[in-house]
């Protein structure tokens, strides 16, 4: 059986400092490393391992896989959002500068835009085909797979069937979070564990 999982980088600093990330980056705090390492207990076996290219990303993949000798592979398709003009920015600006744009974000994925930055859309397709792919040429493996919160939220939403407006409701991707997809038996790929919970 295909097993996926799927893992949010660790906290960041600028997690803590209320910065918006996207595709800009910022290095893992202490205790990011230290949820990260939390991660490797929960994953009897890892064949196979990939990580959007992000530095926290990264680096909370060679921590999960510290001491297996097993090669990352960096996936582009895998990246967070672009935030474009938000990037770098105290979410707390973002929200005052930007209002609507920010409502939207939350409220109403679907219809979000931002200067230079992506539709939730576009990472959707971009982010469910680099998984498909990577499920496909690794059957019956286990998988590793370390990304983002948004990207998680529209992959997971993918073989979920939840609607994009619908991505940011329960459960929650927390830094360091586990979530799992499987390979049905007739070939599908179901969510059986998300935001480290079985029930939902």
């Amino acid at each position: 059986m295909t097993r996926i999982h799927l893992i949010r980088h660790g906290e960041t600093q600028w997690n803590v400092e209320r910065k918006m990330q996207g595709h800009l980056d910022s290095p893992l705090t202490k205790l990011g490393r230290f949820q990260a390492f939390r991660v490797r207990t929960e994953i009897d076996r890892i064949d196979v391992a990939y990580s959007s290219p992000s530095i926290r990303a990264v680096e909370t993949a060679e921590i999960i896989l510290d001491g297996t000798q097993k090669p990352i592979k960096t996936i582009p398709e895998l990246r967070e959002i672009n935030l474009g003009i938000w990037e770098g920015m105290q979410i707390v600006l973002v929200e005052k500068e930007y209002p609507h744009e920010y409502k939207t974000f939350w409220s109403e994925p679907s219809k979000f835009t931002v200067d230079h930055g992506e539709a939730f859309h576009e990472v959707q397709n971009r982010a469910v085909k680099a998984v498909l792919d990577i499920a496909n040429g690794n059957k019956g493996r286990s998988i590793l797979l370390v990304s983002h919160a948004a990207a998680m939220k529209v992959i997971l939403a993918y073989f979920e069937k939840r609607p994009l407006d619908k991505i940011w409701e329960a459960p929650s991707i927390g830094n360091a979070s586990h979530s799992i997809i499987e390979e049905t038996k007739d070939g599908d790929f179901k969510v059986v564990l998300y935001g480290g919970q079985s029930k939902w």
